[in-house]
Protein backbone atom coordinates (compact mmCIF):
# COMPACT_ATOMS: atom_id res chain seq x y z
CA UNK A 1 0.00 0.00 0.00
CA UNK A 2 1.48 3.35 -1.03
CA UNK A 3 1.17 5.77 1.91
CA UNK A 4 1.79 9.01 0.03
CA UNK A 5 4.59 10.64 2.01
CA UNK A 6 6.31 12.38 -0.89
CA UNK A 7 7.66 15.80 0.05
CA UNK A 8 5.86 17.83 -2.57
CA UNK A 9 6.42 21.61 -2.37
CA UNK A 10 3.38 23.66 -1.38
CA UNK A 11 3.83 25.80 -4.47
CA UNK A 12 3.35 22.75 -6.70
CA UNK A 13 0.42 21.47 -4.68
CA UNK A 14 -1.50 24.71 -5.14
CA UNK A 15 -1.41 24.36 -8.91
CA UNK A 16 -3.06 20.98 -8.64
CA UNK A 17 -5.99 21.96 -6.43
CA UNK A 18 -9.43 22.61 -7.93
CA UNK A 19 -11.06 26.01 -7.65
CA UNK A 20 -14.26 26.27 -5.65
CA UNK A 21 -16.43 29.29 -4.97
CA UNK A 22 -16.73 29.52 -1.20
CA UNK A 23 -13.09 28.91 -0.33
CA UNK A 24 -11.21 30.46 -3.22
CA UNK A 25 -12.64 33.86 -4.13
CA UNK A 26 -11.09 35.83 -6.94
CA UNK A 27 -11.21 39.22 -5.25
CA UNK A 28 -11.16 40.66 -1.76
CA UNK A 29 -14.88 41.43 -2.10
CA UNK A 30 -15.63 37.71 -2.20
CA UNK A 31 -14.03 36.69 1.10
CA UNK A 32 -16.03 34.40 3.41
CA UNK A 33 -17.31 35.90 6.67
CA UNK A 34 -18.10 33.47 9.50
CA UNK A 35 -20.46 34.78 12.17
CA UNK A 36 -21.45 32.96 15.35
CA UNK A 37 -24.73 31.13 14.86
CA UNK A 38 -25.14 32.09 11.21
CA UNK A 39 -24.25 30.55 7.84
CA UNK A 40 -21.15 31.89 6.05
CA UNK A 41 -21.58 34.95 3.84
CA UNK A 42 -19.37 36.66 1.28
CA UNK A 43 -18.24 40.06 2.50
CA UNK A 44 -15.91 42.98 1.88
CA UNK A 45 -14.05 44.54 4.79
CA UNK A 46 -14.85 48.26 5.04
CA UNK A 47 -13.64 49.59 8.39
CA UNK A 48 -12.78 48.90 12.01
CA UNK A 49 -12.97 51.06 15.09
CA UNK A 50 -10.90 51.05 18.30
CA UNK A 51 -13.85 49.74 20.34
CA UNK A 52 -13.91 46.48 18.34
CA UNK A 53 -16.72 47.09 15.87
CA UNK A 54 -16.04 45.84 12.34
CA UNK A 55 -17.94 47.04 9.26
CA UNK A 56 -18.45 44.79 6.25
CA UNK A 57 -20.36 45.03 3.02
CA UNK A 58 -22.62 41.99 2.70
CA UNK A 59 -24.92 41.57 -0.32
CA UNK A 60 -24.45 45.23 -1.20
CA UNK A 61 -25.36 46.53 2.27
CA UNK A 62 -23.23 47.81 5.16
CA UNK A 63 -23.23 45.58 8.24
CA UNK A 64 -21.72 46.32 11.67
CA UNK A 65 -20.31 43.28 13.48
CA UNK A 66 -18.99 43.06 17.03
CA UNK A 67 -16.00 40.87 17.81
CA UNK A 68 -18.06 38.61 20.07
CA UNK A 69 -20.22 37.66 17.08
CA UNK A 70 -17.48 37.18 14.47
CA UNK A 71 -15.41 34.04 14.05
CA UNK A 72 -13.27 35.11 11.12
CA UNK A 73 -13.21 36.93 7.80
CA UNK A 74 -11.12 35.43 5.00
CA UNK A 75 -8.13 33.15 5.63
CA UNK A 76 -4.55 34.25 6.39
CA UNK A 77 -1.87 34.68 3.77
CA UNK A 78 1.32 32.93 4.83
CA UNK A 79 4.85 34.22 4.41
CA UNK A 80 7.02 31.40 3.11
CA UNK A 81 10.26 33.03 1.96
CA UNK A 82 10.94 36.44 3.55
CA UNK A 83 12.61 37.43 6.81
CA UNK A 84 10.27 38.05 9.70
CA UNK A 85 10.07 38.82 13.40
CA UNK A 86 8.21 36.51 15.75
CA UNK A 87 7.02 38.71 18.59
CA UNK A 88 6.49 37.63 22.16
CA UNK A 89 2.74 38.27 21.95
CA UNK A 90 2.35 35.75 19.10
CA UNK A 91 2.53 38.25 16.23
CA UNK A 92 4.54 37.62 13.06
CA UNK A 93 5.84 40.70 11.25
CA UNK A 94 7.33 40.36 7.75
CA UNK A 95 10.48 42.43 7.19
CA UNK A 96 11.40 44.47 4.12
CA UNK A 97 13.83 43.04 1.60
CA UNK A 98 17.40 44.25 2.07
CA UNK A 99 17.80 45.76 -1.41
CA UNK A 100 20.81 47.90 -0.47
CA UNK A 101 22.78 44.96 0.86
CA UNK A 102 22.20 46.11 4.43
CA UNK A 103 20.25 43.88 6.83
CA UNK A 104 16.68 44.89 7.59
CA UNK A 105 17.27 44.78 11.35
CA UNK A 106 19.54 46.34 13.96
CA UNK A 107 20.39 45.22 17.47
CA UNK A 108 21.87 47.50 20.10
CA UNK A 109 21.67 46.76 23.82
CA UNK A 110 18.07 46.11 24.86
CA UNK A 111 16.46 47.35 21.65
CA UNK A 112 15.92 45.81 18.24
CA UNK A 113 14.91 47.92 15.24
CA UNK A 114 13.44 46.32 12.13
CA UNK A 115 12.53 47.73 8.73
CA UNK A 116 9.19 46.55 7.37
CA UNK A 117 7.64 47.13 3.98
CA UNK A 118 4.25 48.21 5.34
CA UNK A 119 5.20 50.16 8.47
CA UNK A 120 8.74 51.37 7.82
CA UNK A 121 11.21 51.21 10.70
CA UNK A 122 9.81 49.89 13.98
CA UNK A 123 11.70 49.70 17.28
CA UNK A 124 11.08 46.97 19.85
CA UNK A 125 12.39 46.14 23.27
CA UNK A 126 14.48 43.02 23.04
CA UNK A 127 12.15 41.18 25.42
CA UNK A 128 9.25 41.83 23.00
CA UNK A 129 10.91 39.73 20.28
CA UNK A 130 10.77 35.97 20.54
CA UNK A 131 12.76 35.16 17.42
CA UNK A 132 13.92 36.52 14.09
CA UNK A 133 14.02 34.50 10.88
CA UNK A 134 16.87 35.64 8.66
CA UNK A 135 17.79 32.96 6.13
CA UNK A 136 15.34 30.25 7.12
CA UNK A 137 14.25 27.54 4.66
CA UNK A 138 11.78 28.74 2.03
CA UNK A 139 8.47 27.10 1.20
CA UNK A 140 5.59 26.86 3.64
CA UNK A 141 6.11 23.21 4.58
CA UNK A 142 9.84 23.49 5.22
CA UNK A 143 9.46 26.78 7.09
CA UNK A 144 6.70 25.42 9.33
CA UNK A 145 8.84 22.46 10.38
CA UNK A 146 11.87 24.70 10.88
CA UNK A 147 9.83 27.02 13.11
CA UNK A 148 8.60 24.10 15.20
CA UNK A 149 12.17 22.97 15.72
CA UNK A 150 13.34 26.46 16.62
CA UNK A 151 10.53 27.35 19.02
CA UNK A 152 10.26 23.94 20.67
CA UNK A 153 13.87 23.99 21.81
CA UNK A 154 13.75 23.30 25.55
CA UNK A 155 16.26 25.40 27.51
CA UNK A 156 17.82 24.07 30.68
CA UNK A 157 16.11 25.31 33.86
CA UNK A 158 16.94 28.96 34.36
CA UNK A 159 18.78 29.19 31.03
CA UNK A 160 18.21 32.45 29.18
CA UNK A 161 20.72 32.02 26.41
CA UNK A 162 19.93 32.98 22.85
CA UNK A 163 19.80 30.14 20.33
CA UNK A 164 21.42 30.72 16.95
CA UNK A 165 20.33 28.26 14.29
CA UNK A 166 22.90 28.38 11.48
CA UNK A 167 22.18 27.68 7.82
CA UNK A 168 24.55 24.71 8.11
CA UNK A 169 22.24 23.13 10.68
CA UNK A 170 24.57 23.81 13.62
CA UNK A 171 23.26 25.49 16.77
CA UNK A 172 25.03 27.91 19.06
CA UNK A 173 23.97 28.93 22.54
CA UNK A 174 25.12 32.28 23.84
CA UNK A 175 24.30 35.97 24.01
CA UNK A 176 23.69 37.90 20.80
CA UNK A 177 25.20 41.30 21.59
CA UNK A 178 25.34 43.41 18.45
CA UNK A 179 25.02 43.52 14.66
CA UNK A 180 27.89 45.48 13.15
CA UNK A 181 27.74 47.72 10.08
CA UNK A 182 29.59 44.98 8.18
CA UNK A 183 26.73 42.55 8.85
CA UNK A 184 28.66 40.64 11.48
CA UNK A 185 26.70 39.32 14.45
CA UNK A 186 28.66 39.56 17.68
CA UNK A 187 28.03 36.58 19.93
CA UNK A 188 29.33 35.63 23.35
CA UNK A 189 29.06 31.84 23.50
CA UNK A 190 28.13 30.04 26.70
CA UNK A 191 31.11 27.74 26.24
CA UNK A 192 33.63 30.57 25.98
CA UNK A 193 34.34 34.01 27.42
CA UNK A 194 35.53 35.16 24.02
CA UNK A 195 33.40 37.42 21.80
CA UNK A 196 32.97 35.93 18.32
CA UNK A 197 31.75 37.46 15.06
CA UNK A 198 29.53 35.54 12.68
CA UNK A 199 28.34 36.63 9.24
CA UNK A 200 24.63 37.46 9.25
CA UNK A 201 24.24 35.42 6.07
CA UNK A 202 25.25 32.26 7.93
CA UNK A 203 22.40 32.59 10.45
CA UNK A 204 19.04 31.01 9.60
CA UNK A 205 17.33 32.27 12.75
CA UNK A 206 17.84 33.57 16.26
CA UNK A 207 15.60 32.70 19.20
CA UNK A 208 16.01 35.16 22.04
CA UNK A 209 16.16 33.63 25.48
CA UNK A 210 14.92 36.59 27.51
CA UNK A 211 11.62 37.30 25.70
CA UNK A 212 8.40 37.46 27.71
CA UNK A 213 5.50 35.48 26.23
CA UNK A 214 2.55 36.43 28.45
CA UNK A 215 1.28 39.60 26.79
CA UNK A 216 -0.94 37.92 24.15
CA UNK A 217 -3.82 37.67 26.66
CA UNK A 218 -4.84 41.25 25.96
CA UNK A 219 -5.25 40.60 22.24
CA UNK A 220 -8.75 40.96 20.80
CA UNK A 221 -8.24 39.88 17.20
CA UNK A 222 -5.68 38.56 14.76
CA UNK A 223 -5.07 40.87 11.81
CA UNK A 224 -3.59 39.25 8.70
CA UNK A 225 -1.94 41.54 6.17
CA UNK A 226 -1.29 41.13 2.46
CA UNK A 227 2.45 40.60 2.94
CA UNK A 228 1.85 37.59 5.21
CA UNK A 229 2.19 39.37 8.55
CA UNK A 230 -0.11 38.11 11.31
CA UNK A 231 -0.59 40.52 14.20
CA UNK A 232 -2.23 39.78 17.53
CA UNK A 233 -3.97 43.11 18.03
CA UNK A 234 -5.38 44.89 21.03
CA UNK A 235 -7.11 47.33 18.68
CA UNK A 236 -7.54 47.98 14.97
CA UNK A 237 -8.50 51.26 13.33
CA UNK A 238 -8.91 50.99 9.57
CA UNK A 239 -10.80 52.64 6.75
CA UNK A 240 -10.14 54.06 3.29
CA UNK A 241 -7.70 56.63 4.69
CA UNK A 242 -5.88 55.05 7.62
CA UNK A 243 -4.59 51.87 9.20
CA UNK A 244 -3.51 51.75 12.83
CA UNK A 245 -2.80 48.50 14.67
CA UNK A 246 -1.88 48.32 18.35
CA UNK A 247 -0.48 44.89 19.16
CA UNK A 248 -1.23 42.96 22.33
CA UNK A 249 2.19 44.05 23.59
CA UNK A 250 1.37 47.72 23.03
CA UNK A 251 3.36 48.31 19.83
CA UNK A 252 1.69 50.83 17.51
CA UNK A 253 1.96 50.21 13.77
CA UNK A 254 0.79 52.84 11.28
CA UNK A 255 0.10 51.76 7.71
CA UNK A 256 -1.62 53.13 4.65
CA UNK A 257 -5.27 52.05 4.66
CA UNK A 258 -7.67 49.11 4.94
CA UNK A 259 -6.49 47.61 1.64
CA UNK A 260 -3.55 46.03 3.49
CA UNK A 261 -5.91 43.97 5.65
CA UNK A 262 -6.43 40.49 4.19
CA UNK A 263 -7.72 38.48 7.15
CA UNK A 264 -9.42 38.99 10.52
CA UNK A 265 -10.00 36.44 13.28
CA UNK A 266 -11.73 37.38 16.51
CA UNK A 267 -10.15 36.26 19.78
CA UNK A 268 -13.29 37.29 21.67
CA UNK A 269 -15.86 35.30 19.70
CA UNK A 270 -18.51 33.41 21.61
CA UNK A 271 -17.22 30.07 20.44
CA UNK A 272 -14.78 27.41 21.61
CA UNK A 273 -12.42 25.72 19.17
CA UNK A 274 -12.01 21.99 19.72
CA UNK A 275 -8.30 22.33 19.06
CA UNK A 276 -8.14 24.37 22.30
CA UNK A 277 -10.04 21.75 24.32
CA UNK A 278 -8.78 18.79 26.33
CA UNK A 279 -9.70 15.51 24.65
CA UNK A 280 -11.35 12.63 26.46
CA UNK A 281 -10.03 9.92 24.16
CA UNK A 282 -8.29 9.37 20.83
CA UNK A 283 -8.15 6.09 18.96
CA UNK A 284 -6.59 5.31 15.59
CA UNK A 285 -7.14 1.94 13.93
CA UNK A 286 -4.37 1.48 11.33
CA UNK A 287 -5.31 0.09 7.93
CA UNK A 288 -1.93 -1.63 7.95
CA UNK A 289 0.44 -1.19 10.90
CA UNK A 290 1.32 2.52 11.00
CA UNK A 291 -0.29 4.51 13.79
CA UNK A 292 -0.99 8.21 13.27
CA UNK A 293 -1.57 10.89 15.94
CA UNK A 294 -4.11 13.65 15.55
CA UNK A 295 -2.89 17.27 15.26
CA UNK A 296 -4.15 20.53 16.72
CA UNK A 297 -4.30 23.42 14.24
CA UNK A 298 -2.21 21.38 11.76
CA UNK A 299 -2.84 18.67 9.23
CA UNK A 300 -1.94 15.11 10.18
CA UNK A 301 1.56 15.56 8.71
CA UNK A 302 2.24 18.43 11.11
CA UNK A 303 2.01 21.06 8.38
CA UNK A 304 -0.34 24.04 8.22
CA UNK A 305 -3.96 23.22 7.42
CA UNK A 306 -4.39 23.98 3.74
CA UNK A 307 -7.31 23.35 1.38
CA UNK A 308 -7.53 24.70 -2.18
CA UNK A 309 -4.50 26.88 -1.57
CA UNK A 310 -6.02 28.52 1.50
CA UNK A 311 -4.46 28.27 4.96
CA UNK A 312 -6.57 27.79 8.06
CA UNK A 313 -5.42 28.86 11.52
CA UNK A 314 -7.79 26.63 13.49
CA UNK A 315 -8.81 23.03 13.01
CA UNK A 316 -7.87 19.40 13.55
CA UNK A 317 -5.94 17.03 11.32
CA UNK A 318 -6.63 13.28 11.44
CA UNK A 319 -5.86 10.12 9.49
CA UNK A 320 -8.29 7.29 8.83
CA UNK A 321 -9.61 5.38 10.60
CA UNK A 322 -9.71 7.49 13.75
CA UNK A 323 -12.03 8.70 16.48
CA UNK A 324 -11.54 11.79 18.66
CA UNK A 325 -13.83 12.23 21.68
CA UNK A 326 -14.62 15.29 23.81
CA UNK A 327 -16.68 15.81 26.94
CA UNK A 328 -19.53 18.31 26.74
CA UNK A 329 -20.78 17.94 30.33
CA UNK A 330 -18.00 20.01 31.89
CA UNK A 331 -18.47 23.46 33.41
CA UNK A 332 -16.76 25.43 30.64
CA UNK A 333 -19.05 23.87 27.99
CA UNK A 334 -22.34 22.64 29.49
CA UNK A 335 -25.18 25.10 28.91
CA UNK A 336 -22.97 27.61 27.08
CA UNK A 337 -22.81 26.08 23.59
CA UNK A 338 -25.62 24.62 21.52
CA UNK A 339 -24.06 23.72 18.15
CA UNK A 340 -20.98 22.10 16.69
CA UNK A 341 -19.84 23.66 13.41
CA UNK A 342 -16.98 22.91 11.02
CA UNK A 343 -16.15 22.26 7.39
CA UNK A 344 -14.41 19.05 6.38
CA UNK A 345 -12.04 18.42 3.49
CA UNK A 346 -8.90 16.59 2.40
CA UNK A 347 -5.71 18.59 2.91
CA UNK A 348 -3.82 19.86 -0.13
CA UNK A 349 -0.89 17.65 0.93
CA UNK A 350 -2.80 14.70 -0.55
CA UNK A 351 -2.50 16.29 -4.03
CA UNK A 352 -6.06 15.40 -5.08
CA UNK A 353 -5.78 11.92 -3.60
CA UNK A 354 -7.38 10.50 -0.48
CA UNK A 355 -11.04 9.70 0.24
CA UNK A 356 -12.68 10.05 3.63
CA UNK A 357 -16.11 9.65 5.17
CA UNK A 358 -16.61 12.09 8.05
CA UNK A 359 -19.00 11.31 10.88
CA UNK A 360 -20.09 13.12 14.04
CA UNK A 361 -21.55 11.21 16.99
CA UNK A 362 -23.26 12.49 20.13
CA UNK A 363 -23.64 10.57 23.36
CA UNK A 364 -26.90 11.02 25.22
CA UNK A 365 -27.19 8.85 28.30
CA UNK A 366 -25.55 5.51 27.57
CA UNK A 367 -26.11 5.54 23.81
CA UNK A 368 -24.11 7.03 20.93
CA UNK A 369 -26.14 8.47 18.05
CA UNK A 370 -24.84 9.48 14.64
CA UNK A 371 -25.55 13.20 14.16
CA UNK A 372 -23.76 13.77 10.84
CA UNK A 373 -22.62 11.62 7.93
CA UNK A 374 -20.75 13.14 4.99
CA UNK A 375 -20.64 11.82 1.45
CA UNK A 376 -17.28 10.46 0.37
CA UNK A 377 -14.97 13.49 0.38
CA UNK A 378 -12.06 13.16 -2.02
CA UNK A 379 -8.92 15.19 -2.50
CA UNK A 380 -9.72 18.34 -4.46
CA UNK A 381 -13.40 18.35 -3.46
CA UNK A 382 -14.76 21.56 -1.89
CA UNK A 383 -15.17 21.56 1.89
CA UNK A 384 -18.42 20.15 3.26
CA UNK A 385 -20.12 22.26 5.96
CA UNK A 386 -21.28 20.69 9.22
CA UNK A 387 -23.84 22.01 11.71
CA UNK A 388 -24.88 19.69 14.55
CA UNK A 389 -27.29 20.61 17.35
CA UNK A 390 -25.81 19.45 20.66
CA UNK A 391 -28.91 19.40 22.85
CA UNK A 392 -28.12 17.80 26.22
CA UNK A 393 -25.35 15.56 24.88
CA UNK A 394 -22.61 14.53 27.29
CA UNK A 395 -19.94 13.72 24.71
CA UNK A 396 -19.00 14.53 21.12
CA UNK A 397 -16.98 12.26 18.82
CA UNK A 398 -15.36 13.11 15.48
CA UNK A 399 -14.75 10.09 13.24
CA UNK A 400 -12.74 9.94 10.01
CA UNK A 401 -13.17 6.67 8.11
CA UNK A 402 -11.51 5.50 4.90
CA UNK A 403 -13.48 5.07 1.69
CA UNK A 404 -11.68 4.22 -1.59
CA UNK A 405 -8.22 2.58 -1.82
CA UNK A 406 -7.92 1.97 1.90
CA UNK A 407 -6.32 4.88 3.77
CA UNK A 408 -4.05 6.14 0.99
CA UNK A 409 -3.42 9.88 1.53
CA UNK A 410 -6.44 10.25 3.83
CA UNK A 411 -5.32 13.58 5.30
CA UNK A 412 -8.65 14.54 6.87
CA UNK A 413 -9.15 18.15 8.02
CA UNK A 414 -11.84 19.44 10.39
CA UNK A 415 -11.55 23.15 9.56
CA UNK A 416 -12.69 25.75 12.12
CA UNK A 417 -14.09 22.92 14.29
CA UNK A 418 -15.85 24.77 17.10
CA UNK A 419 -18.70 24.88 19.57
CA UNK A 420 -21.12 27.79 19.36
Amino acid sequence: MKLCREKIPRQSRGLLIAFFLCACPATQADEPLLLVGQPPALATFLSATADGEIEFQVAGQSRQVQLQKMTRWSTPRMNSDRSELLLADGSRLVLADAWTGQPSWELAGDTLAATTKLFGKVTFLRRQVRAILLHAPTGLTRRTKFLDQLLNHKPIDGEKSDLLHLTSGDRWLGQVVHLTEKQQIEVKLDSSEEMLQLSEKRVAAIRFGDSVTTSAKSGKLVVGLRDGSLLVAKSLIADAEQLCIRTADGIELIGRDRSEVAHLRSLKARCLYLSDCTILDYHHEPYLEISWPYRRDRNVLGESLQVAGRNYAKGIGMFTAARLTYRLDVDEIAGRFHHFRATVAIDDAAVRRGSVIFRVYLRRGEEWQQAFLSPVVRGGDPPVPITVELGNSAQLALVADFADRGDECDYANWLDARLE
